[in-house]
């Protein structure tokens, strides 16, 4: 006696059923692709804007007036003399949070010959404040000739001679990668009052190169977003 087999085929609806969760799959795979493929692109931008915003801004250095007096030479010939030179400096903090100073070395300079030093005692200065000092160099000798150096309303002026500050700074907020920073003011044309001098620092070279960083990074991504847009 003969067997008989039967054998059942797969409904247009389950066909339809399956077809759509495979199509939805799919789509969830794209998707998450596209989140992890932005979520790399942006972590490095966001993480260099960070840092960015956690860098400390630079203190500014300000050469609100400046004395210079000859003790045994006049300005007529080439000689070697001695003066003393007498300065104030204001200082301002432009973060929220405080500026303590370790030490803060001045030196004077003419051309690249340094002529003294001085040094000012550790200060804290607050958020959004400024402070003024007085310092000083004694004794200074250096060769000098009358075109380097004029009167202008009996005040002695010398072309060459400037002040370098280097102070050693700890900022009292939250930064990253460092909160501590060597800072150089160099206060030059020094005989000038107001003159706002150039400050430099770790603060302001971290800030530089995480700008650089960024902007390359967003320029990169781009092409490699159009090419991969082209290319499709």
């Amino acid at each position: 006696m003969a067997r008989s087999f039967t054998t059942t085929s797969p409904t247009n609806g389950s066909s339809a059923s399956y077809s759509v969760r495979a199509g939805a799959i799919d789509c969830l795979k794209i998707l998450l692709f596209i989140f992890f493929l932005m979520l790399l692109i942006s972590i490095v931008p966001c993480a260099t804007f960070a840092v960015i915003r956690l860098q400390p801004a630079l203190p500014v250095f300000t050469l609100e007036s400046s004395l210079l007096s000859f003790t045994n030479a006049s300005i007529s010939k080439v000689n070697t003399i001695t003066a003393n030179w007498n300065l104030t400096i204001t200082v301002k903090n432009p973060n929220n949070h405080g500026i303590f100073y370790d030490q803060i070395t001045a030196s004077a300079f003419h051309e690249k010959e340094r002529l003294a030093n001085a040094a000012m005692a550790a200060f804290e200065l607050p958020g959004k404040n400024k402070t003024t000092f007085l310092t000083g160099f004694s004794a200074m000798r250096w060769r000098w000739g009358s075109r380097n150096c004029s009167r202008v309303n009996n005040e002695t002026r010398c072309e060459g001679l400037k002040v370098v500050l280097r102070a050693k700074a700890s900022f009292e907020g939250w930064t990253w990668p460092t909160r501590r920073d060597n800072m150089t003011a160099e206060c030059t044309p020094a005989f000038d009052s107001g003159w706002e001098c150039n400050v430099s620092g770790r603060w302001n070279d971290i800030k530089g190169m995480s700008v650089k960083v960024f902007w390359g990074y967003i320029f990169f991504a781009g092409v490699a977003l159009c090419v991969l847009l082209i290319s499709f």
